[in-house]
């Protein structure tokens, strides 16, 4: 098995993509745990428009549950088991010499201290 060449763009591009979906769903979370918070010392507020927060809280609950599925989905694209799966078939361009190589850090350099081996047996353990 041979490393794709173009393996670190696409490795950076899916990890900037699962970084960006985690980061929406996460700030779906952080709205929807505010408003239920507001409910509770801003009832007043949010009963001057009624209608648009329960259904902003309900949209946002939506969005919460299918964004947690899309993530997590094992037949999901672009999801995390996608994504270990992919990882899966490219663990030899993942090795700590592969990025050595392809970075040329210095034989000393922190990314390259005390880091374990990314094995099969590690991404099946992520995924279950």
């Amino acid at each position: 098995m041979s490393v794709e060449p173009d393996f670190a763009q696409k490795f950076e591009a899916y990890r900037e993509q699962l970084h960006d979906e985690v980061s929406r769903l996460a700030m779906y979370v952080r709205v929807y745990r505010r408003l239920h918070e507001r409910m509770a010392d801003r009832l007043d507020e949010l009963n001057i428009a009624p209608a648009f927060f329960q259904t902003v809280i309900a949209a946002l609950f939506s969005g919460i549950v299918i964004w947690v599925h899309k993530l997590f989905d094992e037949q999901g694209e672009r999801g995390f088991f996608d994504f270990l799966t992919f990882l899966e078939y490219n663990r030899e361009a993942l090795a700590i010499s592969e990025l050595h190589r392809r970075k040329q850090y210095p034989d000393d350099h922190w990314m390259l201290q005390d880091r374990e081996p990314i094995t099969l047996a590690t991404i099946n353990e992520h995924k279950n």
